[in-house]
Protein backbone atom coordinates (compact mmCIF):
# COMPACT_ATOMS: atom_id res chain seq x y z
CA UNK A 1 0.00 0.00 0.00
CA UNK A 2 2.95 2.38 0.96
CA UNK A 3 4.08 1.81 -2.35
CA UNK A 4 1.12 2.44 -4.31
CA UNK A 5 0.45 5.76 -2.57
CA UNK A 6 3.96 6.75 -3.14
CA UNK A 7 3.19 6.62 -6.98
CA UNK A 8 -0.18 8.32 -6.43
CA UNK A 9 1.45 11.45 -4.57
CA UNK A 10 4.09 11.50 -6.66
CA UNK A 11 1.89 11.42 -10.22
CA UNK A 12 -0.05 14.23 -8.40
CA UNK A 13 3.15 16.25 -7.53
CA UNK A 14 4.13 16.36 -10.77
CA UNK A 15 1.28 17.51 -12.23
CA UNK A 16 0.94 19.67 -9.90
CA UNK A 17 4.69 21.14 -11.47
CA UNK A 18 3.33 21.25 -14.39
CA UNK A 19 0.64 23.16 -14.25
CA UNK A 20 2.15 25.56 -11.75
CA UNK A 21 5.49 25.81 -14.10
CA UNK A 22 7.62 24.68 -11.72
CA UNK A 23 11.30 22.90 -12.67
CA UNK A 24 12.38 19.74 -10.79
CA UNK A 25 15.42 20.69 -8.43
CA UNK A 26 18.68 19.92 -9.83
CA UNK A 27 19.94 16.10 -9.49
CA UNK A 28 23.28 17.22 -8.04
CA UNK A 29 23.80 18.64 -4.64
CA UNK A 30 24.76 22.28 -4.51
CA UNK A 31 23.54 22.87 -0.76
CA UNK A 32 26.50 24.85 0.48
CA UNK A 33 26.77 28.73 1.50
CA UNK A 34 27.67 30.39 -1.52
CA UNK A 35 25.07 32.86 -2.51
CA UNK A 36 25.39 31.84 -6.41
CA UNK A 37 23.83 28.19 -5.52
CA UNK A 38 21.32 29.89 -2.78
CA UNK A 39 18.43 27.39 -4.49
CA UNK A 40 16.55 27.17 -1.42
CA UNK A 41 17.42 30.56 0.56
CA UNK A 42 15.19 32.87 1.73
CA UNK A 43 16.29 36.49 2.30
CA UNK A 44 17.66 36.93 4.81
CA UNK A 45 17.85 33.35 6.24
CA UNK A 46 20.66 31.40 4.01
CA UNK A 47 19.89 27.42 4.95
CA UNK A 48 22.02 26.15 2.27
CA UNK A 49 23.95 23.55 4.44
CA UNK A 50 24.78 19.74 4.44
CA UNK A 51 22.26 18.93 7.40
CA UNK A 52 19.33 20.89 4.70
CA UNK A 53 20.15 18.58 1.70
CA UNK A 54 16.91 19.18 0.56
CA UNK A 55 17.84 19.42 -3.71
CA UNK A 56 19.69 15.49 -4.00
CA UNK A 57 17.62 12.58 -4.55
CA UNK A 58 15.77 10.46 -4.59
CA UNK A 59 14.73 11.18 -8.17
CA UNK A 60 11.70 9.97 -10.23
CA UNK A 61 12.12 9.20 -13.79
CA UNK A 62 9.50 8.85 -16.49
CA UNK A 63 9.80 5.13 -17.86
CA UNK A 64 8.77 2.90 -20.61
CA UNK A 65 7.67 -0.88 -19.47
CA UNK A 66 6.63 -3.33 -22.25
CA UNK A 67 6.87 -7.08 -23.08
CA UNK A 68 5.22 -9.86 -24.80
CA UNK A 69 3.71 -12.86 -23.06
CA UNK A 70 4.33 -15.84 -25.44
CA UNK A 71 2.73 -19.40 -25.44
CA UNK A 72 4.89 -22.38 -25.58
CA UNK A 73 4.26 -26.42 -25.48
CA UNK A 74 5.50 -27.55 -22.34
CA UNK A 75 6.86 -30.37 -23.58
CA UNK A 76 8.79 -29.42 -27.56
CA UNK A 77 9.07 -25.67 -26.59
CA UNK A 78 6.68 -25.11 -30.20
CA UNK A 79 5.29 -21.35 -29.82
CA UNK A 80 1.61 -22.28 -29.68
CA UNK A 81 -0.99 -20.22 -32.41
CA UNK A 82 -3.53 -18.13 -30.11
CA UNK A 83 -6.37 -21.03 -30.84
CA UNK A 84 -3.91 -23.81 -29.33
CA UNK A 85 -3.41 -21.40 -26.32
CA UNK A 86 -7.04 -20.85 -26.51
CA UNK A 87 -7.66 -24.50 -26.20
CA UNK A 88 -5.29 -25.43 -23.30
CA UNK A 89 -6.87 -22.37 -20.80
CA UNK A 90 -10.03 -23.43 -21.69
CA UNK A 91 -11.14 -20.10 -23.01
CA UNK A 92 -9.29 -18.51 -20.15
CA UNK A 93 -8.01 -14.89 -20.35
CA UNK A 94 -4.00 -14.75 -18.89
CA UNK A 95 -3.32 -11.11 -16.61
CA UNK A 96 0.03 -9.47 -16.62
CA UNK A 97 1.13 -7.99 -13.48
CA UNK A 98 3.63 -5.49 -12.25
CA UNK A 99 4.23 -5.97 -8.53
CA UNK A 100 6.90 -5.13 -5.67
CA UNK A 101 5.93 -8.76 -4.21
CA UNK A 102 5.33 -11.74 -6.07
CA UNK A 103 3.42 -13.08 -3.40
CA UNK A 104 0.97 -10.25 -3.85
CA UNK A 105 -0.88 -9.69 -6.75
CA UNK A 106 -3.78 -7.56 -4.26
CA UNK A 107 -1.82 -4.17 -5.38
CA UNK A 108 -0.20 -4.29 -8.80
CA UNK A 109 1.30 -0.76 -9.85
CA UNK A 110 0.01 -1.63 -13.37
CA UNK A 111 -2.08 -4.77 -14.79
CA UNK A 112 -3.29 -6.07 -18.33
CA UNK A 113 -5.51 -8.28 -19.53
CA UNK A 114 -4.91 -10.61 -22.42
CA UNK A 115 -7.40 -12.77 -24.84
CA UNK A 116 -4.41 -14.46 -25.96
CA UNK A 117 -0.44 -13.98 -26.16
CA UNK A 118 0.59 -10.86 -27.26
CA UNK A 119 2.31 -7.40 -25.98
CA UNK A 120 1.43 -5.16 -23.53
CA UNK A 121 3.55 -1.69 -22.24
CA UNK A 122 2.59 0.98 -20.19
CA UNK A 123 4.31 4.34 -18.58
CA UNK A 124 5.69 5.05 -15.18
CA UNK A 125 7.22 6.76 -12.82
CA UNK A 126 10.22 5.03 -11.40
CA UNK A 127 13.19 5.85 -8.18
CA UNK A 128 15.07 2.06 -9.05
CA UNK A 129 12.26 0.21 -6.47
CA UNK A 130 12.76 -3.23 -8.01
CA UNK A 131 9.61 -4.45 -9.73
CA UNK A 132 8.43 -8.04 -11.02
CA UNK A 133 6.66 -8.98 -14.29
CA UNK A 134 4.71 -11.92 -13.76
CA UNK A 135 1.28 -13.37 -15.51
CA UNK A 136 -0.96 -15.81 -14.53
CA UNK A 137 -3.11 -17.79 -16.69
CA UNK A 138 -6.74 -18.67 -16.14
CA UNK A 139 -6.19 -21.73 -17.76
CA UNK A 140 -9.33 -23.35 -16.23
CA UNK A 141 -11.64 -20.64 -17.51
CA UNK A 142 -13.54 -19.91 -14.36
CA UNK A 143 -12.43 -16.45 -14.76
CA UNK A 144 -10.75 -16.99 -11.26
CA UNK A 145 -7.28 -15.90 -10.65
CA UNK A 146 -6.74 -18.94 -8.35
CA UNK A 147 -3.92 -21.11 -6.45
CA UNK A 148 -4.34 -23.50 -9.42
CA UNK A 149 -3.71 -21.11 -11.92
CA UNK A 150 -0.39 -21.19 -14.19
CA UNK A 151 1.82 -18.28 -13.21
CA UNK A 152 5.21 -17.61 -15.06
CA UNK A 153 7.88 -14.87 -14.32
CA UNK A 154 10.04 -12.59 -16.35
CA UNK A 155 12.98 -14.82 -16.81
CA UNK A 156 15.38 -11.53 -14.75
CA UNK A 157 13.05 -10.85 -12.62
CA UNK A 158 13.42 -8.45 -10.26
CA UNK A 159 14.31 -5.53 -12.59
CA UNK A 160 14.57 -1.49 -11.20
CA UNK A 161 12.75 0.91 -12.11
CA UNK A 162 15.29 3.41 -12.77
CA UNK A 163 15.08 2.92 -16.81
CA UNK A 164 13.01 1.63 -19.81
CA UNK A 165 12.58 -1.80 -19.98
CA UNK A 166 10.78 -2.55 -23.10
CA UNK A 167 11.81 -6.26 -22.99
CA UNK A 168 9.71 -7.30 -19.86
CA UNK A 169 8.66 -10.63 -21.92
CA UNK A 170 7.28 -13.78 -20.17
CA UNK A 171 7.39 -17.18 -21.61
CA UNK A 172 4.40 -19.23 -20.46
CA UNK A 173 4.36 -23.68 -21.16
CA UNK A 174 1.47 -24.67 -21.67
CA UNK A 175 0.91 -28.60 -20.81
CA UNK A 176 -1.66 -30.71 -23.15
CA UNK A 177 -4.86 -31.38 -22.03
CA UNK A 178 -5.08 -34.85 -20.52
CA UNK A 179 -7.18 -37.47 -22.51
CA UNK A 180 -10.76 -36.30 -22.96
CA UNK A 181 -9.88 -32.58 -22.36
CA UNK A 182 -10.21 -32.74 -18.98
CA UNK A 183 -12.72 -30.46 -16.93
CA UNK A 184 -15.81 -32.66 -15.17
CA UNK A 185 -16.39 -32.76 -11.31
CA UNK A 186 -17.90 -35.39 -9.53
CA UNK A 187 -21.47 -36.47 -9.19
CA UNK A 188 -22.95 -36.85 -5.59
CA UNK A 189 -25.65 -34.79 -3.08
CA UNK A 190 -25.02 -31.14 -2.12
CA UNK A 191 -26.60 -28.86 0.13
CA UNK A 192 -28.15 -25.32 -1.12
CA UNK A 193 -26.97 -22.47 -0.14
CA UNK A 194 -28.84 -19.29 -0.84
CA UNK A 195 -28.23 -15.77 0.33
CA UNK A 196 -27.61 -12.05 -0.61
CA UNK A 197 -24.49 -10.33 -1.70
CA UNK A 198 -24.40 -6.76 -0.51
CA UNK A 199 -21.97 -4.25 -2.42
CA UNK A 200 -20.67 -1.34 0.06
CA UNK A 201 -18.50 0.70 -2.43
CA UNK A 202 -17.89 1.28 -5.83
CA UNK A 203 -20.15 0.88 -9.09
CA UNK A 204 -22.22 -1.55 -9.82
CA UNK A 205 -20.78 -4.88 -11.69
CA UNK A 206 -20.40 -8.50 -11.96
CA UNK A 207 -19.88 -10.58 -8.72
CA UNK A 208 -18.84 -13.97 -8.59
CA UNK A 209 -19.74 -15.72 -5.58
CA UNK A 210 -16.90 -18.79 -4.63
CA UNK A 211 -16.99 -21.91 -2.44
CA UNK A 212 -13.67 -22.66 -0.51
CA UNK A 213 -12.22 -24.60 1.88
CA UNK A 214 -13.45 -23.77 5.85
CA UNK A 215 -10.71 -21.69 6.43
CA UNK A 216 -10.72 -20.30 2.54
CA UNK A 217 -7.15 -21.79 1.98
CA UNK A 218 -7.97 -24.04 -0.66
CA UNK A 219 -10.35 -23.90 -3.56
CA UNK A 220 -12.46 -22.47 -5.46
CA UNK A 221 -14.04 -25.41 -6.23
CA UNK A 222 -17.65 -24.39 -7.12
CA UNK A 223 -18.21 -20.56 -8.48
CA UNK A 224 -21.72 -18.73 -9.65
CA UNK A 225 -21.85 -15.57 -11.46
CA UNK A 226 -24.26 -12.39 -10.38
CA UNK A 227 -24.33 -9.75 -13.08
CA UNK A 228 -24.48 -7.51 -9.93
CA UNK A 229 -25.52 -7.35 -6.37
CA UNK A 230 -27.79 -9.32 -5.14
CA UNK A 231 -29.53 -12.81 -4.13
CA UNK A 232 -27.51 -15.93 -5.17
CA UNK A 233 -27.57 -19.42 -4.93
CA UNK A 234 -25.08 -22.49 -5.35
CA UNK A 235 -25.05 -26.22 -4.05
CA UNK A 236 -21.91 -27.68 -2.85
CA UNK A 237 -21.15 -31.39 -2.60
CA UNK A 238 -21.91 -32.40 0.58
CA UNK A 239 -18.45 -34.98 1.07
CA UNK A 240 -16.26 -31.49 1.65
CA UNK A 241 -18.48 -31.38 4.97
CA UNK A 242 -17.58 -27.46 5.43
CA UNK A 243 -17.46 -24.47 3.14
CA UNK A 244 -16.55 -20.90 3.34
CA UNK A 245 -18.02 -18.54 0.65
CA UNK A 246 -16.29 -15.21 -0.93
CA UNK A 247 -18.07 -12.62 -3.33
CA UNK A 248 -15.79 -11.16 -5.87
CA UNK A 249 -16.62 -7.86 -7.29
CA UNK A 250 -14.98 -7.68 -10.52
CA UNK A 251 -14.13 -3.96 -9.61
CA UNK A 252 -12.07 -3.00 -12.25
CA UNK A 253 -14.46 -4.39 -15.01
CA UNK A 254 -11.86 -6.79 -16.69
CA UNK A 255 -13.82 -9.74 -16.64
CA UNK A 256 -11.49 -11.32 -14.60
CA UNK A 257 -11.78 -11.88 -10.69
CA UNK A 258 -8.70 -11.43 -8.54
CA UNK A 259 -7.26 -10.50 -5.76
CA UNK A 260 -6.75 -7.02 -6.21
CA UNK A 261 -10.77 -7.18 -6.49
CA UNK A 262 -12.87 -5.83 -3.51
CA UNK A 263 -13.80 -9.13 -1.37
CA UNK A 264 -16.53 -9.93 1.01
CA UNK A 265 -17.32 -13.39 2.80
CA UNK A 266 -20.17 -14.52 4.17
CA UNK A 267 -21.02 -13.77 7.45
CA UNK A 268 -22.00 -17.46 8.49
CA UNK A 269 -18.55 -18.88 7.28
CA UNK A 270 -17.67 -21.71 7.86
CA UNK A 271 -20.82 -23.51 6.92
CA UNK A 272 -21.45 -26.79 7.40
CA UNK A 273 -22.66 -29.34 4.75
CA UNK A 274 -24.99 -32.23 4.53
CA UNK A 275 -27.04 -31.70 7.22
CA UNK A 276 -29.70 -29.62 5.31
CA UNK A 277 -30.04 -26.40 2.58
CA UNK A 278 -28.72 -22.94 4.24
CA UNK A 279 -30.57 -20.05 3.79
CA UNK A 280 -30.04 -16.17 4.01
CA UNK A 281 -26.23 -15.72 3.96
CA UNK A 282 -25.28 -12.51 3.72
CA UNK A 283 -22.06 -11.62 1.99
CA UNK A 284 -21.27 -7.57 2.14
CA UNK A 285 -18.27 -6.67 -0.41
CA UNK A 286 -15.55 -5.70 0.65
CA UNK A 287 -15.17 -7.41 4.24
CA UNK A 288 -14.41 -5.12 6.98
CA UNK A 289 -11.23 -6.88 7.51
CA UNK A 290 -8.78 -7.78 4.06
CA UNK A 291 -9.37 -11.32 2.67
CA UNK A 292 -6.61 -12.65 1.11
CA UNK A 293 -7.89 -14.61 -2.52
CA UNK A 294 -5.67 -17.48 -2.51
CA UNK A 295 -3.45 -16.82 -5.06
CA UNK A 296 -0.63 -18.86 -7.17
CA UNK A 297 2.39 -19.66 -5.38
CA UNK A 298 5.36 -16.80 -7.16
CA UNK A 299 8.59 -18.53 -8.05
CA UNK A 300 11.21 -19.27 -5.47
CA UNK A 301 14.88 -17.52 -5.04
CA UNK A 302 17.61 -20.55 -6.09
CA UNK A 303 21.02 -19.41 -4.47
CA UNK A 304 24.67 -20.58 -4.51
CA UNK A 305 28.21 -20.77 -5.95
CA UNK A 306 30.02 -21.11 -9.13
CA UNK A 307 33.02 -22.61 -8.96
CA UNK A 308 35.53 -22.64 -11.91
CA UNK A 309 39.13 -23.04 -10.98
CA UNK A 310 40.35 -22.99 -14.69
CA UNK A 311 38.54 -19.10 -14.75
CA UNK A 312 40.48 -16.75 -16.94
CA UNK A 313 37.94 -14.18 -18.54
CA UNK A 314 34.03 -13.80 -19.90
CA UNK A 315 30.97 -13.42 -18.02
CA UNK A 316 28.87 -16.47 -16.87
CA UNK A 317 25.40 -16.50 -17.48
CA UNK A 318 23.58 -19.09 -14.59
CA UNK A 319 20.19 -20.57 -15.96
CA UNK A 320 17.13 -22.38 -14.32
CA UNK A 321 15.43 -24.69 -16.87
CA UNK A 322 13.33 -27.74 -17.31
CA UNK A 323 13.30 -29.53 -19.96
CA UNK A 324 13.52 -27.40 -23.16
CA UNK A 325 12.05 -24.13 -21.17
CA UNK A 326 14.44 -21.94 -19.36
CA UNK A 327 12.76 -20.19 -16.42
CA UNK A 328 15.10 -17.64 -15.64
CA UNK A 329 18.63 -16.21 -15.93
CA UNK A 330 21.12 -13.46 -14.70
CA UNK A 331 25.01 -12.98 -15.84
CA UNK A 332 27.65 -12.75 -12.92
CA UNK A 333 31.20 -11.08 -13.89
CA UNK A 334 33.09 -14.25 -12.44
CA UNK A 335 33.19 -17.51 -10.35
CA UNK A 336 31.33 -16.47 -7.20
CA UNK A 337 27.38 -16.23 -5.76
CA UNK A 338 24.25 -16.20 -8.00
CA UNK A 339 20.33 -15.58 -7.46
CA UNK A 340 17.72 -16.34 -9.69
CA UNK A 341 14.02 -17.83 -9.40
CA UNK A 342 12.35 -20.48 -10.61
CA UNK A 343 8.70 -21.92 -10.51
CA UNK A 344 8.02 -23.88 -7.43
CA UNK A 345 7.16 -27.41 -7.11
CA UNK A 346 8.72 -28.73 -9.71
CA UNK A 347 10.75 -31.60 -10.42
CA UNK A 348 14.65 -32.08 -11.65
CA UNK A 349 15.01 -28.10 -12.12
CA UNK A 350 18.32 -27.72 -13.89
CA UNK A 351 20.70 -24.76 -13.09
CA UNK A 352 23.65 -24.66 -15.28
CA UNK A 353 26.03 -22.07 -15.66
CA UNK A 354 28.28 -21.42 -19.00
CA UNK A 355 31.04 -18.79 -19.68
CA UNK A 356 30.99 -16.41 -22.35
CA UNK A 357 34.71 -17.01 -23.34
CA UNK A 358 34.76 -15.61 -26.33
CA UNK A 359 32.83 -12.29 -25.35
CA UNK A 360 30.19 -12.61 -28.14
CA UNK A 361 26.89 -12.45 -25.92
CA UNK A 362 25.65 -15.61 -27.02
CA UNK A 363 27.48 -18.62 -24.38
CA UNK A 364 27.63 -22.04 -25.96
CA UNK A 365 26.92 -25.23 -23.83
CA UNK A 366 28.83 -27.40 -26.24
CA UNK A 367 32.34 -25.64 -26.34
CA UNK A 368 32.89 -23.17 -23.64
CA UNK A 369 33.21 -24.05 -20.08
CA UNK A 370 30.09 -25.13 -18.51
CA UNK A 371 28.85 -27.24 -15.84
CA UNK A 372 25.13 -28.00 -14.15
CA UNK A 373 23.34 -29.01 -10.78
CA UNK A 374 19.49 -30.87 -10.56
CA UNK A 375 16.97 -29.84 -7.95
CA UNK A 376 13.27 -30.33 -6.94
CA UNK A 377 11.52 -27.13 -5.81
CA UNK A 378 8.69 -27.00 -3.26
CA UNK A 379 7.45 -23.74 -2.16
CA UNK A 380 10.05 -22.28 -0.11
CA UNK A 381 13.79 -20.78 -1.45
CA UNK A 382 16.81 -22.83 -1.86
CA UNK A 383 20.35 -21.60 -0.56
CA UNK A 384 23.93 -23.53 -0.95
CA UNK A 385 23.37 -24.68 -4.42
CA UNK A 386 26.75 -25.24 -6.45
CA UNK A 387 27.69 -25.10 -9.17
CA UNK A 388 31.16 -26.71 -10.48
CA UNK A 389 32.14 -25.69 -14.20
CA UNK A 390 34.29 -27.46 -16.52
CA UNK A 391 35.95 -27.05 -19.73
CA UNK A 392 34.34 -29.49 -22.43
CA UNK A 393 37.25 -29.64 -24.29
CA UNK A 394 39.86 -29.98 -21.90
CA UNK A 395 40.12 -33.56 -23.18
CA UNK A 396 43.19 -35.24 -25.08
CA UNK A 397 44.31 -38.34 -26.40
CA UNK A 398 48.03 -39.40 -26.34
CA UNK A 399 50.11 -42.12 -28.08
CA UNK A 400 53.15 -43.40 -29.08
CA UNK A 401 53.66 -44.03 -32.56
CA UNK A 402 56.69 -46.43 -33.82
CA UNK A 403 58.57 -46.95 -37.15
CA UNK A 404 61.47 -48.93 -38.10
CA UNK A 405 61.46 -47.52 -41.68
CA UNK A 406 64.23 -44.48 -42.23
CA UNK A 407 63.22 -40.76 -41.41
CA UNK A 408 64.77 -37.79 -43.84
CA UNK A 409 65.61 -34.87 -42.97
CA UNK A 410 62.07 -32.70 -43.27
CA UNK A 411 59.54 -35.52 -42.90
CA UNK A 412 56.46 -35.57 -40.96
CA UNK A 413 54.53 -37.56 -39.24
CA UNK A 414 50.70 -36.37 -38.89
CA UNK A 415 48.15 -37.58 -36.82
CA UNK A 416 44.47 -37.84 -37.54
CA UNK A 417 41.19 -38.05 -35.60
CA UNK A 418 38.20 -38.58 -37.41
CA UNK A 419 34.57 -39.51 -35.67
CA UNK A 420 34.07 -42.43 -38.07
CA UNK A 421 36.06 -45.51 -38.64
CA UNK A 422 36.23 -45.01 -42.15
CA UNK A 423 38.35 -41.58 -41.74
CA UNK A 424 36.25 -40.22 -44.39
CA UNK A 425 36.08 -36.01 -44.88
CA UNK A 426 38.34 -33.39 -43.21
CA UNK A 427 39.85 -34.66 -39.62
CA UNK A 428 38.54 -33.33 -36.59
CA UNK A 429 41.65 -33.02 -34.77
CA UNK A 430 45.45 -33.20 -35.80
CA UNK A 431 49.28 -32.85 -34.99
CA UNK A 432 51.92 -32.49 -37.56
CA UNK A 433 55.59 -33.40 -35.94
CA UNK A 434 58.23 -32.33 -38.57
CA UNK A 435 61.60 -34.54 -38.38
CA UNK A 436 60.23 -37.38 -35.91
CA UNK A 437 62.46 -39.30 -33.35
CA UNK A 438 60.97 -42.60 -33.04
CA UNK A 439 59.21 -44.24 -31.08
CA UNK A 440 57.36 -40.86 -31.09
CA UNK A 441 54.77 -39.88 -28.43
CA UNK A 442 52.28 -37.00 -29.25
CA UNK A 443 49.37 -35.27 -28.13
CA UNK A 444 45.99 -33.84 -29.60
CA UNK A 445 44.32 -31.71 -27.31
CA UNK A 446 41.14 -29.58 -27.18
CA UNK A 447 39.20 -32.58 -27.41
CA UNK A 448 35.19 -32.45 -26.50
CA UNK A 449 33.80 -35.87 -24.64
CA UNK A 450 33.34 -38.61 -27.29
CA UNK A 451 34.64 -41.49 -29.60
CA UNK A 452 37.37 -40.77 -31.93
CA UNK A 453 39.53 -43.10 -34.54
CA UNK A 454 42.88 -42.48 -34.88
Amino acid sequence: MIDKLRFFLLVMAFAAAAILGVGCPPTGDDDDSGAANDDDSSVPVDDDDSGDDDDSGPFYVEVALGGEVIAVDRATGTVLTDEEYDERARGGKMAVYLVADPADLSEPFAKFVLDAPGTWSTIMLGDGTDIYAVVVVDDNGNRVIEQTDLLREHGMNPRALDQDLLDLDITVDMPPLPPGGGGGCCDGPCTNISGTTILLRGTSGEIAVTAHSADLGVGPFEETYLPDAGSFGICIRDSRQYTSLLGIHDSDANSLFEPSDDIGEAQINPIALGIGDVIGAVIEIPAATNITLPAPPPYVTLEGDVAFPGYTSGDIWVYASVGTNVYATTTIPAPGAFSLRAPPNSQDVRVWAVVDQDGNGVPDSVYEPNGQTFIDTATFDVQGLLVNIEDPTNNSINGIVTWSGLVNTGDALQIALHDDPEGEGAPVGSVTITNPVFPQSYSVPGLLAGTYYV
